[in-house]
Parts: structure tokens; sequence; C-alpha cells
């Protein structure tokens, strides 16, 4: 609809993202006109080679006055009523500034995969417009496997060193690696409270086989562990003590921090805490406190199963 108004519309699509539905998406949207692109595409005579590295990037920018940000994919299955298979899911709505951050990185993505530049709007301070509630200090993060590798990793390990009452964490997959998992300890000793929801049942049953494998390592030192038991909950939030919080595309696992190109957004702000601490504690109502002894009890062919495939957490 918006393209037959005459706006100009650019689609990026992840090379393997788009194979997830049967009738090709962009395809679908070629046929009415809309420009799309591929980044990576999965067959193709250099592509192959890059196979391993995604585009996991969830962002809209549009005019240069508001852009959208977090974990939430274009599915149907975010369509509670009209999916077999729903999913729970977080994005944000941001303007000001910081957007141009954000239309920066779809820029430098669309050229990547066309070879192209494409000219955005930029914010404008001048423009008048309604007031809001008070402006929140935000910047954008990137990573991938190039010249921003690792940034998002050193991020979450530079905040959680700053960390002095609580860290909270809303992820659909929970594999840090042992630099991570180290840095979550050693505030838990220092006695921050840290507490982390995954889902009970996420839609890759092999990677919650690898998260129960680690569940008895991760609770060490006071580390809670909550299983939401509403639908998969994809959302991907941190909140440390009352002022810092992440959002994003992120992923606590080896596939986000080193072979996929992720953006999130670093938030200061002591109100947007409060309202994602609520959230948080509202997921927590409704999720279940996994407690060690339970892990110790688990049949044996289950910790087989479990340990089996926790020795591929690098690849996932």
């Amino acid at each position: 609809e918006a393209h037959q108004r005459g706006v100009t519309v650019n689609v990026l699509l992840d090379g393997i993202g788009v194979g997830y539905s049967w009738r090709k998406s962009d395809r679908a949207l070629k046929k009415r006109g809309v420009n799309t692109a591929r980044f990576l595409p999965a067959v193709s005579l250099t592509g192959i080679r890059f196979i391993n590295l995604r585009n996991h990037r969830k962002i809209l920018c549009v005019d240069g006055e508001v852009a959208y940000i977090g974990g939430m994919n274009v599915s149907k299955n975010n369509l509670v009523k009209a999916s077999k298979h729903p999913i729970d899911d977080v994005h944000f709505k941001v303007t000001g500034p910081v957007i141009d951050q954000i239309s920066k990185v779809f820029v430098e993505d669309w050229f990547f995969a066309t070879g192209k530049r494409i000219q955005f709007p930029l914010f404008d301070l001048h423009k008048p417009r309604p007031e809001k509630s008070h402006p929140i200090v935000a910047r954008v993060v990137q990573d991938g496997p190039d010249e921003y590798h690792n940034r998002i990793r050193w991020t979450l390990i530079n905040a959680l060193v700053c960390a002095q009452k609580s860290v909270k964490i809303i992820t659909p997959y929970f594999i840090p690696d042992q630099t991570l998992m180290t840095s979550l300890h050693a505030a838990a000793l220092r006695g921050v409270a840290v507490d982390i929801i995954v889902p009970a049942h996420s839609n890759i049953p092999f990677v919650d086989w690898v998260m129960e494998a680690n569940f008895s390592r991760i609770l060490e030192h006071g580390i809670r562990i909550y299983k939401n038991k509403r639908p998969f909950d994809h959302s991907k939030i941190v909140i440390i003590d009352d002022v810092w919080s992440f959002i994003g595309s992120t992923n606590w696992d080896a596939r986000s921090l080193e072979f996929n190109f992720e953006i999130n957004l670093e938030c200061f702000d002591s109100s947007l805490n409060a309202q994602l601490t609520q959230l948080f504690n509202e997921k927590q109502k409704n999720a279940e406190l996994v407690i060690e002894e339970e892990m110790s009890q688990l049949p044996i062919y289950k910790k087989i199963r479990n340990n089996l495939f926790r020795l591929f957490s690098p690849y996932l």
C-alpha cells in the first residue's frame, strides 16, 4: 500500500531467513513492484562460503522521522489469533536524532547487498513537533563479523562489570560463552541480583536441551533462571540497575555474538528502566523458577542427550 501511494520502499531480507516461508517474501513483493534485495543469498557463486553469516537485524526506518528496533520478525506468527504457534515479542518505536544511526546501518547493509547507495532523509531537529516525554540518552551498537566484530559482547561485559544492584535478562536462547558467563557470576558474587527469563519451550528443541545442560553451572552463586510458560517468548532485553538497558536483535548465544550481523540500542534512562522492569515482572509471574535439585534428578537419557548437544554450543 505504501508503494502504491508513491512511497520509495526498500526491503532487505536475509538470504537464509527469506526461505523460512514456502512462499518467498521477496518474490511476492517484487510482483507488486516493491524493491527488494537479499543479504548474502544462500545460493550464489560467491555467497556459499558465507552461508553461516546471517543478517539478524530487525529494523524499520520511516521518512527520517521514526524507526522501529527490537527482536520482532515480520511474521504471521506474531499475530496471535492467526497462528497455530504464536510468538511473544517486544519491539520499540524510536524517534529523535538517534534514528539516524539506525538508518545508517540500513543504508550500509543495502549497499553491501546491492552495490547501490540510497539517499535517506535525516531527522530534522528544527521541525516543530508535539511535546513528548522527556528525551532518553541512547546510541546504536552494531555488531557483525566485520569491522564491528564483538562490539555487543564487550558492551555487555562492561555493563555487567558496572552493575551494582540488579541484572535482568529476557532472551529466547541463553547459551553464553565462558567470558559472559564469568561476568554474570562475578556480578552475582558481588551481591548483584541476577534474574534470567528464558522460554519453557523455544522453537528449536535442541537449543532447549543445551540450555538445560547448562542450568546447573549457571545457577551457581545465586543466579536465578525462570522458564516462561507463555507462547514462545522471542523478546531480547537486558536491564541493569535503574538506569541502563539494552534492546535489539541480539541473543545470548555464539551465533548472535560471533556470526550474525546484529543491532542493539543502548539506553540510559530511569523511567524507561522502570517500564521495562514492569514488563519483566509481568513475564516473571507466568514463569517457573528452575530448581537445581530438579536438574540433578533428570533421567539419565536426558542428561546424556543434553550434554551431547552442548558440545555443539559454539555453532548454535
